[in-house]
């Protein structure tokens, strides 16, 4: 059924992350040279800024800040994030988000990132929340799945790993070692995944739907059954 569907396109796209992001396995058509290099030479790699506490307002109306805590499987959720009087904002506008921005914890829940959307703007980048946006020579969605990729998964768990807290530094991150295809196979790689995604969310939502279907007629039955 859907579930082992699920479960089929997971593994299919785990496979598909191994294989193409590390060049093991080529897409047709592609045969230029990849590069091993440092992360950081296809994306800008940064955190936010250290708002203090005192700044943040109950205000509706001031700026969201972007904590670990707002970021959910993948998206982020502003119903409790804290926010800042607009005018403690001058001089930090490296600090504000942009449509497509990857964000992903660096201390404590480290698995934690978002893709920044439309809908969540403005809002400003809080410490210890990392930011990666591509440089020219990178693709933004490429750079994500690498983020998300066993390897740097494992890699940055082992860096962690060492303190009382799970903690990663931005140079940790700057300098972990990819395989670099050119931008147009970047672009194809990106565009597969998210084509692998696309399906599994579809399955995703159909299961749902199946299970509240379910119940509903699990009601229907026992309420049926009472009359």
């Amino acid at each position: 059924g859907a579930e082992k569907l699920l479960a089929n396109s997971q593994q299919q796209k785990k496979a598909l992350m191994q294989q193409l992001l590390t060049g093991k396995k080529r897409l047709p058509g592609f045969t230029g040279e990849w590069k091993i290099g440092a992360i950081s030479e296809i994306a800008h790699i940064d955190t936010g800024f250290a708002f203090k506490s005192s700044e943040f307002t109950d205000d509706a109306n001031g700026m969201p800040v972007i904590r670990m805590s707002d970021l959910k499987d993948g998206t982020l959720n502003l119903e409790n994030c804290k926010r800042i009087r607009l005018n403690s904002l001058s001089g930090l506008e490296k600090f504000s988000l942009k449509i497509n921005d990857f964000i992903f914890g660096m201390s404590g829940s480290l698995s934690n990132f978002a893709w920044v959307k439309n809908k969540n703007l403005p809002c400003y980048l809080n410490q210890r929340v990392g930011r990666i946006r591509s440089k020219e020579t990178g693709d933004q969605q490429f750079i994500s799945y690498l983020y998300l990729s066993e390897k740097i998964q494992k890699e940055i768990e082992d860096k962690a790993a060492g303190a009382a807290q799970l903690n990663i530094s931005l140079n940790d991150i700057r300098e972990m070692k990819i395989h670099i295809p050119p931008l147009s196979e970047q672009k194809a790689i990106a565009a597969v995944l998210t084509t692998a995604d696309t399906e599994i969310t579809a399955i995703e939502s159909d299961l749902s739907r199946l299970r509240q279907e379910k119940k509903a007629l699990m009601q229907q039955l026992l309420t049926g059954k009472r009359r």
